[in-house]
């Protein structure tokens, strides 16, 4: 049986390191990583995976942004992609536009401001707007992702 190929790109080292020995454990997969988003990027190009596992926020070159390039190329179109991303990132989000606002976090309403849960909201939304696109909300279970990639990929 061939192995279908995944990638993730991701800056959590252990995210990643996690992530594929749960998929490679899981069916017969060939793993890739990346830990920011112009490496992940030149991964895809190289490997044509069969699916993409995608970080939003990462140095060099955002989630989005990766998947702008991915969707504008003939052969990385098609590609499943699913956008991994969590609270966290969403807080980081929230501290990113303020501070490209100029505005100090000790001087912001905190009521007029939108919550970390709405702002992954945001991201989904944003993921949408591309075809292919699924959205994973971290932290998830085995289970969680087992179904996804069957889902995706079909039994194994």
């Amino acid at each position: 049986m061939e192995k279908k190929k995944i990638v993730i790109i991701d800056d959590e080292k252990d995210f990643c390191f996690l992530m594929k020995s749960l998929l490679e454990g899981m069916g017969p997969f060939e793993v890739d990583t990346a830990l920011d988003g112009e490496e992940g990027y030149y991964i895809v190009l190289e490997k044509k995976p069969d699916l993409i596992f995608l970080d939003y926020v990462m140095p060099k070159m955002r989630g989005d942004e990766v998947l702008r390039l991915l969707r504008q190329n003939s052969e990385t179109d098609k590609i499943p992609v699913v956008i991994t991303s969590g609270l966290g990132e969403a807080t980081y989000l929230e501290k990113e536009e303020l501070d490209k606002q100029g505005i100090s976090k000790d001087r912001i309403d905190r009521k007029k401001m939108p919550t970390p849960k709405r702002m992954v909201g945001e991201i989904f939304k944003k993921a949408q707007n591309f075809e292919s696109i699924m959205y994973l909300e971290k932290p998830f279970s085995r289970e969680t992702l087992l179904g996804l990639v069957r889902k995706i990929l079909g039994d194994f």
